[in-house]
């Protein structure tokens, strides 16, 4: 459902004006102050919901992240091999990124299997024959969609950590979740040990559950990308650029203040044109707009 709110919209050409006039630090600053004055950053929301009704795109005005993860920490490998985030639809989500040798530097993926949904013969090089697209003993394709984060004093908190052995024994978990979990564990290790062409060390599970109180948008992809190319939309989830196949996003690292000053930009390349997605800010030890398909948001949200 669409969120109704009776405020009326602001001028399209102010946003678009004052975006143009200001740097882009100086625009995550203003946004990072505004972000603090919860009345104002509400009546921006309102304005921004209203313009999502106009696309056809549904609003959720907050949502609860139940998140699991397993990662594992790859800084004793010698190795620098090429990462490739590959979605279930064959496409990469991120440019290829070579992973130097750093300390606490970890990859991370979910906790459960994915298929491919895409036609392998179909696929280009080099997500081909990336050690994450996977041919399963049933002539099924997996894919292990991996990304990098940093194993710091705010993660070790956030989340909690447990060895595999400690999940498999737990009894709050359904025989069918550890089932998932133990595939998607041998589906990571068999793309790690082919990643770094050598014998991995121990993948651990984490998991945290947060609420989320900044706004979701869901609908489908020609709709989202018409409403983040609105001045106010942009400025509300703190993004630089959209176009048809990707969008840029600005990356704050919150315990950094030159990351403040000069926020490091994200590419998102955008998958399955035809499917339905969510938008939405990212809380955690740092800030920055994400987008999922729902069905993977709908594994990990609840409460939308």
């Amino acid at each position: 459902q669409h969120l109704a709110l009776d405020i009326a919209p602001y001028p399209r050409m102010l946003f678009s004006w004052i975006r143009r006039c200001l740097s882009s630090s100086v625009i995550i600053l203003v946004d990072a102050v505004f972000s603090r004055m919860k009345p104002l950053r509400r009546l921006l929301e309102g304005h921004v919901a209203n313009l999502a009704q106009s696309h056809g795109v549904s609003v959720h005005p907050g949502f609860k992240s139940c998140q699991s993860r397993l990662f594992y920490e790859y800084s004793m490998h010698k190795t620098s091999p090429v990462l490739l985030t590959v979605l279930p639809d064959g496409s990469v989500e991120k440019k290829a990124k070579r992973l130097e040798p750093s300390p606490r530097k970890i990859l991370f993926t979910y906790s459960y299997p994915q298929s491919l949904k895409a036609v392998v013969s179909g696929l280009q090089e080099p997500v081909k024959s990336s050690p994450f697209v996977r041919k399963q003993s049933d002539g099924s394709w997996a894919v292990v969609q991996a990304w990098t984060a940093h194993l710091t004093s705010n993660f070790e908190m956030d989340f909690q950590i447990q060895k595999l052995e400690d999940v498999m024994s737990s009894e709050i978990l359904s025989l069918e979740r550890k089932r998932e979990i133990q595939m998607a564990q041998r589906q990571f290790s068999e793309a790690l040990t082919d990643l770094f062409g050598e014998a991995i060390s121990q993948v651990l599970y984490c998991t945290r559950t947060v609420w989320n109180e900044k706004f979701a948008f869901q609908g489908k992809l020609g709709d989202l990308t018409e409403l983040l190319q609105e001045p106010a939309a942009q400025w509300l989830l703190g993004i630089k650029t959209v176009t048809k196949d990707y969008m840029d996003v600005y990356h704050i690292r919150l315990q950094r203040w030159d990351s403040w000053l000069m926020p490091s930009v994200q590419r998102f390349y955008f998958g399955d044109q035809t499917a339905e997605y969510v938008v939405y800010m990212r809380e955690g030890n740092s800030r920055m707009t994400c987008i999922k398909t729902l069905e993977q948001f709908q594994r990990d949200c609840s409460g939308a």
